[in-house]
């Protein structure tokens, strides 16, 4: 039998029961927490990163780590939230 729709939440899709396996799994879970961490770390540290490039002297490192990468980072990981919160 194909299921044409998610049996826990409704949502359709077109490859059967394979397709939605993956989204309830527990190692799926766990993995995009870990994801989560990592994302919210990698934001701390390169805020981090950056203030300490500024206050050493390497302005230039610094501005391009708060200004470029820090957006970046925090939207990687509000995606990732929302993301988890959805499973």
């Amino acid at each position: 039998m194909i299921l044409t729709s998610c049996p826990k939440c409704g949502r359709a899709g077109s490859s059967g029961a394979s397709f939605f396996g993956g989204c309830y799994s527990p190692i799926a879970k766990f993995s995009l927490q870990v994801t989560l961490l990592f994302s919210w770390l990698g934001l701390v540290l390169n805020i981090g990163a950056g203030i300490y490039c500024i206050v050493t002297g390497d302005l230039v490192t610094g501005l391009i780590a708060l200004v470029v990468g820090t957006p970046y980072l925090y939207a990687q990981a509000i995606v990732f939230s929302y993301v988890s919160k959805r499973l």
